[in-house]
């Protein structure tokens, strides 16, 4: 893999997956990007779905620091299923991320929000 380490491991984790990371791009393509910021501690991209769900087509994936993701998450899906994000479940997750980082790992959270309100778009 070439490129950013962190983006390299997620194509890798994807493709582990089943997902064709080529495919998915074209399929829900890139609209907008919020790159990584220290401050915020995460990075936000914004695409255009192929079908309306929830009554919108454009959804936000976030990833960063699990602490500032847990922040602005109510809620978290497991095997398939959302429920609302409780604190022992916040607690679960960051205790969870201590002992990763204590091994010397790093750890990635990762969430979406489907985005209902109309945003406008700066042409490049």
């Amino acid at each position: 893999m070439l490129g950013d380490p962190t983006e390299a491991c997620l194509g890798v984790v994807a493709e582990k997956a089943g997902i064709n990371v080529a495919k998915q791009a074209e399929l829900t393509p890139r609209l907008r990007e919020l790159p990584f910021e220290s401050r915020r501690k995460r990075m936000t991209t914004v695409h255009r779905l192929q079908r309306t769900i929830e009554g919108t087509r454009l959804i936000a994936y976030v990833k960063g620091a699990p602490k500032e993701i847990m922040k602005l998450s109510n809620t978290i899906r497991k095997n398939g299923t959302v429920t609302p994000m409780e604190e022992e479940t916040r607690r679960e997750i960051m205790e969870a991320n201590d002992n990763y980082a204590r091994q010397g790992l790093r750890v990635l959270a990762v969430a979406y929000r489907l985005l209902k309100k109309k945003i406008k778009f700066q042409q490049p």
